[in-house]
């Protein structure tokens, strides 16, 4: 009952709508790719399990990266404009990643795409939180916290593009 009440609630509130659509669309198109740096590793650079510690282990630093520099700047109130720029540069650094045929150098783009997506759901999070009701603010976080849980969902059409075009192209 909490739940529905907290759907209903979020559909009612289209600020607040747009804001949820926009912090799940990643978890559908975009961090999946998340669950086939194995396959960069392995069929694309040919670098191994230390290739990917080393990736996995550099998309981690991203992330901190990416909320550290969200939490320096304050209290403004460019958050909306802030977290679209980061979204598009999130996904353009991914193309960039894919399509980086040096491993070493794809690890440039691989940080600041991380950097970017972190920064991106932080300005989300934050922006959806400040726009709830007080006494929705429980069923909002777990909201949001039930979105992660759904990005396996996009991982299935992007094996079905990997096997087809390849895990690059399918990424981009």
């Amino acid at each position: 009952q909490d739940v529905i009440q907290g759907i209903h609630y979020i559909v009612k509130y289209r600020p607040l709508f747009i804001c949820v659509l926009f912090g799940l669309l990643p978890m559908f198109l975009a961090m999946p790719f998340q669950n086939f740096m194995v396959v960069f590793a392995d069929q694309v650079w040919q670098v191994g399990e230390r290739g990917l510690g080393l990736m996995m282990g550099l998309s981690g630093l991203g992330g901190v990266i990416g909320s550290a520099w969200v939490a320096q700047r304050g209290e403004r109130t460019d958050r909306t404009r802030l977290m679209i720029a980061n979204s598009l540069m999130f996904g353009l650094l991914l193309i960039v990643f894919s399509l980086t045929q040096n491993f070493y150098y794809a690890l440039i783009p691989l940080i600041l795409a991380n950097a970017c997506a972190s920064a991106s759901q932080t300005l989300n999070n934050t922006t959806s939180q400040l726009l709830v009701d007080d006494a929705q603010r429980g069923r909002m976080s777990a909201f949001m916290m039930m979105a992660f849980g759904l990005t396996p969902l996009g991982v299935l059409p992007l094996a079905f593009l990997a096997e087809r075009i390849g895990v690059q192209w399918a990424t981009v």
